[in-house]
């Protein structure tokens, strides 16, 4: 299944978020999204989310990237260090409505997620991901 419009998505994640980022990144280019993989390429016990996070928001902030997406075990540590980057507006959502709000409302660009926590079917995060894609920014 295609999404309307294609974008170019930056995601990064550490260790913590290793393999939930290969189901996602195989999730969106099915979508037909065009995928910038900022690391972790291997899973490296004592990496860190803050390097990838960091390099999700400098794709952002350079233009290289629409949308960001950072993985950590909680996505509570994601989404802090990427709120610290000016212009990055990043949000830990685990519904499709919080997903669409967050950014028709407020202009989020980079969503977080987690691995360990709050297990989703893989029907419900695909269609987190697909509307957090979907909707455009109302005010801008």
């Amino acid at each position: 299944m295609q999404c309307e419009r294609v974008m170019k998505i930056a995601i990064g994640c550490d260790h913590g978020g290793f393999h939930l980022k290969t189901v996602v990144v195989r999730e969106l280019e099915t979508l037909g999204h065009i995928v910038l993989d900022c690391g972790t390429a291997t899973l490296v016990p004592d990496d860190d989310y803050p390097d990838f996070t960091q390099a999700v928001g400098q794709a952002l902030q350079r233009g290289a990237a629409e949308r960001g997406i950072v993985i950590c075990g909680s996505g509570v540590g994601a989404s802090i260090a990427a709120n610290k980057m000016h212009g990055i507006r990043a949000a830990l959502c685990h519904d499709t409505f919080s997903a669409h709000q967050g950014v028709e409302d407020d202009n989020m660009n980079d969503r977080s997620a987690n691995e360990r926590a709050l297990p989703s079917t893989r029907q419900l995060r695909r269609a987190c991901w697909k509307r957090y894609c979907q909707t455009s920014i109302r005010y801008s």
